[in-house]
């Protein structure tokens, strides 16, 4: 008989340097290979060897304190297949296949601090947890609260630049996709309007008779401002970096800036056009203003330094003005039937004929430099390529302000 004692679990064995807890243990059955005791061999209790190895047992506990199937890095008993996490320090973090984090035995969840489940990242995306923030990992567009993933990371929606038309007639600024150039969201209820432009954090500037209106996108609320410093149909309507409004029309003198809160901010004063239609700003922070009266464009440097007047190439009637990434200027003349290129210094590179019926007004770019041209009396926007090529058309009633939006907080309404 092989020794052993009896403990409330049973009787224990030593064998071989292994522990084996119950009564029902035959000894002669154990496999040879691991390393076990066979028939012939010696196993004659505490301090005795087997197979060549001493079995150390503490008689307090009947542990085998040198047996690593009996147990882990700290002498714990190892009692099942199941039991394979060992103290801290051991094992890995994230997600078992059954769903439990394994550095801490509990389930996977969606506010457990980690990237697990299908998430793809911590908490957020996948099928299972809220989509994700700005800034974060994305796999589709679905991870993404604002349902735009570029390059594997959640964008604003319209980062890449939504189209903003505002019809005359109707009163409304609609909202396009351009991608798909599929109708988003619409504001109504401003009359007159004539000019639109993005503003930060979601914000719609579109001018009108003697007034601009502030849409914010949010919340769906249309508020107007400027009332008492503007005059006249707003034209041209473009907003800074800083989120300053700068306006023209044809009854006012020079450009009128309101700060973002609406109150005045002042004026940039023009020297030589009259009849002033609309503005843009260059990549560089250049300020350019078209003037009807004069057929040519004026130019501001960097910090509103003026720098006189350019045109050429057959311009007439300058409307709408816009600068695509290079830098270079679009001009769209309102009677001609076409746009002009120049350089961001004022030199003429080429024209681009628009079939349009009658009355171009303004003009826009997008992030890909794709252009869009408001052809008033047509009731389209006409779109153009990079290659100056007219490849889509958007039905849209007397389209007067045509501008970009590049920041809508939060998903698609």
């Amino acid at each position: 008989m092989h020794d052993g004692w009896w403990t409330s679990l049973g009787w224990r064995w030593v064998l071989g340097g292994a522990l084996v807890i119950g009564g029902c243990f035959d000894p002669d059955q154990v496999d040879q290979t691991s390393g076990g005791t066979s028939e012939g061999s010696a196993a004659t209790g505490p301090g005795s060897t087997s197979a060549g190895m001493t079995s150390s047992v503490d008689p307090t506990t009947g542990l085998d304190a040198g047996s690593a199937s009996a147990t882990g890095s700290t002498g714990r008993l190892s009692t099942g297949p199941e039991s394979t996490t060992s103290d801290s320090g051991s094992g890995s973090s994230g997600s078992s296949s059954s769903g439990a984090d394994s550095s801490s035995g509990m389930p996977a969840s969606c506010m457990d601090g980690r990237v697990n489940q299908d998430e793809t990242d911590v908490d957020c995306g996948g099928s299972i947890c809220d989509p994700c923030d700005n800034g974060q990992v994305c796999g589709v567009a679905s991870d993404c609260l604002s349902t735009s993933c570029d390059a594997g990371v959640c964008i604003d929606y319209c980062a890449a630049g939504c189209l903003l038309v505002a019809s005359n007639n109707a009163g409304t600024v609609y909202v396009y996709e351009t991608d798909t150039l599929t109708e988003i969201a619409s504001f109504p209820g401003m009359p007159n309007v004539q000019s639109v432009a993005g503003g930060e954090a979601g914000f719609i500037y579109a001018g009108a008779s003697s007034q601009v209106f502030d849409i914010d996108v949010t919340t769906g609320a249309v508020t107007p401002l400027g009332a008492g410093l503007l005059s006249g149909f707003l034209y041209g309507t473009s907003v800074d970096s800083a989120g300053n409004i700068y306006l023209s029309s044809s009854s006012m003198a020079d450009v009128r800036i309101l700060l973002p809160d609406g109150s005045d901010g002042g004026i940039v004063d023009v020297l030589a056009g009259s009849n002033l239609r609309s503005t843009t700003f260059g990549p560089d922070g250049s300020f350019y203003l078209t003037a009807f009266g004069g057929n040519f464009v004026e130019r501001w440097g960097p910090g509103l330094i003026y720098d006189g007047t350019f045109g050429g190439g057959g311009l007439g009637s300058p409307f709408g003005i816009t600068a695509r990434s290079d830098g270079t200027v679009i001009v769209a003349s309102q009677n001609n039937g076409a746009y002009y290129v120049y350089t961001a210094a004022g030199a003429f590179v080429s024209s681009t004929a628009i079939a349009c019926g009658g009355q171009v007004r303004n003009v826009a770019v997008d992030a890909d430099d794709t252009l869009y041209v408001g052809c008033y009396s047509d009731g389209r926007v006409a779109v153009f390529s990079q290659a100056n090529v007219e490849v889509d058309s958007i039905l849209v009633d007397t389209p007067g302000g045509v501008g970009m939006l590049y920041e809508w907080p939060g998903p698609p309404p």
